[in-house]
């Protein structure tokens, strides 16, 4: 959770971003004299004095070496603008998860219905003169 204390204010037409990063990431690009990788979380600013943000175990790295947290004073319409790319991005997340999730119940039908075919064949004879293909009615009980 990041929050303003009351007795803190942040300058008109300005807002806070909040950036998050690893540990060890932060530590390693420092050595290098790079800039390190943060990932945009979120902003607080004028009517919205705090956040919650929830950070998968995924985020902390493979053996929870921790997470840096960034704070920058930006101008209110950057930060704006970074937290509608922010929301489009998620929205496009989700649509690829229920994409996949069709796609793979589109594979259970498949399945099922192959078997519910290959069941009832088992029980398939012939009928009359031209060999007619029947599955019996018991098959279906």
């Amino acid at each position: 959770m990041v929050f303003i204390l009351p007795n803190v204010s942040i300058p008109d037409g300005h807002a806070a971003a909040i950036y998050m990063g690893t540990v060890r990431d932060v530590a390693s690009t420092a050595l290098s004299g790079g800039t390190p990788k943060f990932k945009f979380l979120g902003g607080i600013g004028a009517g919205k004095d705090s956040a919650l943000f929830k950070v998968s175990s995924n985020s902390v790295g493979a053996d929870g070496d921790g997470l840096v947290l960034g704070i920058s004073i930006e101008s209110a319409d950057s930060v704006g603008h970074k937290m509608q790319d922010l929301a489009a991005e998620k929205t496009n997340t989700l649509t690829a998860n229920s994409i996949e999730s069709r796609l793979s119940t589109s594979a259970l039908a498949q399945r099922i219905i192959q078997n519910a075919f290959n069941f009832l064949a088992s029980f398939s004879g012939t009928a009359g003169p031209e060999g007619i293909e029947v599955v019996p009615l018991k098959a279906f009980e």
